[in-house]
């Protein structure tokens, strides 16, 4: 068991032989400078694109039209219908003073 263990040492060190130090492809360091340098500012829309992609967000924004849209919706349909009581009022008091004129009509029609 001593001798397996010892032969796995062997192999490992013996594989460290060939070992040299690393060293960076040329003007690597001018490289990064230059990429970091040329850091795009973010516009206006991409911030707002970048809030909005938060999925509590938009979400949220989702809720929030609906609800807008339900308001509106209601308040056209009432409009709607004090729309026709005001109307229904108008044509009731109209009629009620055709109703009078012709029962109070004093004129004789007949010859």
């Amino acid at each position: 068991m001593k001798d397996i263990l010892n032969d796995k040492i062997d192999f490992i060190l013996s594989s460290i032989d060939g070992i040299a130090k690393a060293s960076p492809k040329p003007f690597l360091l001018t490289r990064i400078n230059a990429g970091l340098n040329s850091v795009v500012a973010e516009t206006v829309w991409a911030q707002i694109a970048f809030f909005l992609k938060k999925p509590i967000v938009f979400g949220f924004t989702i809720l929030l039209l609906l609800f807008i849209n339900i308001l509106v919706i209601k308040s056209i349909k009432n409009r709607s219908e004090i729309e026709n009581i005001a109307k229904t009022a108008t044509t009731q008091k109209y009629d009620f003073a055709i109703n009078v004129s012709v029962l109070y009509d004093t004129e004789n029609h007949e010859p």
